[in-house]
């Protein structure tokens, strides 16, 4: 009666460290900015601890045969394999919800990206829009060269204009 009893009171030790120190990692992890996803993870380990330590309770408590002539470790062994293909399935779940929303951030971003681009092939569109309109340097150019085919078709006339001298001024006489 008294291995009984300490059999189940290991038991319950080994659960109730494994719940604290679920606990512990949930908060470290809430505290340390993990998603939600890590958070059904640790959940689901925890669910499992739950199942082994009830699995262990038992295996403590239970009579060595059943009344069809399957052992105990029998049913024991594949409520296990039972667990460990159910715990496969939820993983794999959880993998997969987490692989999806990286597939949504990953498309948000080339979404953004594009969306980046279109603004700036937009802006650029816009200042080669107002570079249309000549620039003062331009206009000051274009005005040069309009003096210089007038200054280069006097001298094609062979006439170069003489100045007329100035009249002496009544001062200097």
């Amino acid at each position: 009666m008294n291995s009984n009893k300490a059999g189940a009171a290991v038991i319950g030790a080994v659960v109730l460290i494994v719940t604290i120190s679920g606990c512990a990692g949930v908060q470290s992890q809430l505290e340390g900015g993990a998603g939600s996803a890590s958070v059904t993870s640790l959940q689901t380990q925890q669910d499992s601890a739950r199942r082994e330590a009830a699995l262990e309770r038992s295996r403590a408590h239970a009579p060595e045969f059943s009344p069809q002539g399957t052992t105990l470790q029998e049913i024991l062994r594949e409520a296990e394999q039972t667990e460990r293909v159910e715990s496969a399935a939820r993983s794999a779940k959880v993998q997969e919800q987490m692989r999806a929303v990286k597939q949504a951030e990953q498309a948000a971003q080339r979404s953004a990206r594009s969306n980046s681009a279109q603004v700036n092939e937009a802006v650029r569109a816009t200042k080669q829009a107002e570079a249309v309109e000549p620039s003062a340097a331009e206009v000051q150019g274009q005005r040069l060269a309009e003096y210089a085919e007038q200054f280069g078709q006097s001298q094609d006339d062979g006439s170069t204009p003489t100045p007329e001298p100035r009249p002496i001024s009544p001062r200097n006489r």
